[in-house]
């Protein structure tokens, strides 16, 4: 097995873990807690919690294009579907008054905007140091 196959897979682990670790912690709330109300609250709030996590991975793309100065790795495809997507879902938890949902999707907004931001102060390549 060479290093591209172990780096493909990786992901597909990765997803497959958290999944197991959702359905594991949706068992517990099962099993251990009666209501239906408690179960969604205790549910959402790690969904939050993941969200948020989630959410603000980009900003590790801001910091890479300060330490380069250069904004030639991002994806404008993917930073303005990523904005596009975050604004949409933040709309949609203002207007049901959804804190587990508007909540992450403030950090989403603000992190997108961030990597616009960073294109702006950026060139595409990367500045010469003599």
């Amino acid at each position: 097995m060479n290093d591209d196959d172990e780096t493909e897979s990786k992901p597909v682990g990765q997803l497959g873990l958290v999944i197991l670790i959702l359905i594991g912690y949706f068992w517990y709330l099962h099993h251990f807690f009666v209501g239906a109300s408690v179960i969604q609250d205790k549910l959402g709030l790690f969904l939050f919690v993941a969200s948020t996590i989630l959410m603000s991975t980009p900003a590790l793309e801001i910091v890479d294009c300060v330490r380069n100065q250069s904004a030639s790795g991002m994806s404008l495809a993917m930073l303005y579907g990523g904005l596009l997507c975050a604004a949409t879902w933040l709309l949609y938890g203002l207007l049901l008054k959804d804190f587990y949902i508007y909540a992450p999707n403030i950090v989403g907004v603000v992190t997108h905007l961030g990597k616009v931001a960073m294109l702006f102060v950026y060139p595409s390549e990367p500045l010469k140091r003599d």
